[in-house]
Formats: structure tokens, C-alpha cells, sequence
């Protein structure tokens, strides 16, 4: 086999591990929230990240794929310590 040969081999087997390995999913469903109720239930103490923010790498990096997310105005709030602001939004 030729050094070529040995080298195209290795490169189609790089490909093929990357097409069969599987993919994490994160789910990246928000609800809104109406900044006037924002306000009321005192939503800037939990984190939060702007809407320009990637959902799914917050998901994965800080907060966990099952985390509770309600956007309000221009930010994305974590209410997953308390639940009832998420099932109280749209």
C-alpha cells in the first residue's frame, strides 16, 4: 500500500466515526414572559444570558438539558429553581 493509499484510508475512516457517533440533543424550548410580569416576579435574580446567545451551548455547558428557560425582553433567564415562572409564561 501505498503512502497515498494509506493516507485516503485513514481519512474515510475519520469520516465514517464522525457520521456514526452519536449526537447529545439539548432541547432548546423557551417560554416568554411579558416584561411587565418579569418585573412583578423579580426575574433578574436568576442567570440569565442575552437572546443573541446560543440556547442549546448554555444548555450544555452550564445549566443542564433539562434546565427551565423563560426569555423576557432581551435576556433568557434560568428559572429552573423555581418552576411555577416557567408554567406561568407563554
Amino acid at each position: 500500500m501505498s503512502l497515498t493509499e494509506k493516507y485516503a484510508f485513514i481519512a474515510i475512516s475519520v469520516d465514517d466515526s464522525i457520521l456514526t457517533s452519536p449526537k447529545m440533543s439539548y432541547p432548546m424550548k423557551t417560554r416568554t414572559l411579558y416584561k411587565a410580569d418579569g418585573e412583578r416576579l423579580n426575574i433578574d435574580r436568576f442567570p440569565c444570558f442575552h437572546v443573541t446567545g446560543s440556547i442549546a451551548g448554555m444548555k450544555k455547558m452550564f445549566y443542564g438539558k433539562n434546565a427551565l428557560l423563560v426569555r423576557c425582553g432581551s435576556w433568557i433567564y434560568n428559572v429552573s429553581k423555581e418552576p411555577r415562572i416557567y408554567y406561568k409564561a407563554h
